[in-house]
């Protein structure tokens, strides 16, 4: 299955690297150019300190090129870039074909949105599914047992 997740800090990379180690094909959006270059050229993510990642797990800026094909979009951006990671992303969303899943957290500075009412606001009708619980990008990566809670309508 290709799996996009869209955003390269800590959270987007450790949930790539589980879906990468469990066969998946998967690509990292991120939107800072010189994140993404440092990430494929040192193998190494500054949000995520200590973590070796595979020489083929691909880091993008291109939103176009991570999204296509892909059967799973995971949303991964921080609270406060979430509306412009979202926005990016409608053009490229395949609704009828493609589910999203929301591991970002927190609400909307200004709106007091949560995420889920922010998401539905700019993509509508899309198929979507919320992933949150008590647990940690360091902790995931290193393969430590956590347990989190998947809700959709």
């Amino acid at each position: 299955m290709k799996i996009a997740v869209l955003g390269d800090g800590g959270w987007g990379t450790a949930l790539a690297l589980t879906a990468y180690n469990n066969g998946h094909h998967v690509i990292v959006w991120g939107a800072f150019q010189e994140n993404v270059d440092a990430v494929n050229r040192d193998h190494k993510n500054r949000f995520l300190a200590g973590v070796d990642l595979p020489h083929n797990l691909p880091f993008t800026t291109d939103m176009k090129e991570a999204v296509s094909g892909a059967q799973l979009v995971v949303l991964a951006s921080p609270s406060q870039y979430l509306r412009g990671t979202v926005t990016a992303l409608a053009p490229y969303l395949d609704r009828e074909n493609q589910i999203v899943v929301d591991i970002s957290k927190g609400i909307e500075v200004g709106t007091l949105l949560r995420m889920s009412e922010l998401c539905e606001s700019i993509l509508g009708g899309t198929r979507y599914v919320v992933l949150s619980g008590p647990s940690h990008a360091e902790e995931v990566s290193r393969k430590v047992p956590t347990a989190v809670v998947a809700a959709s309508k």
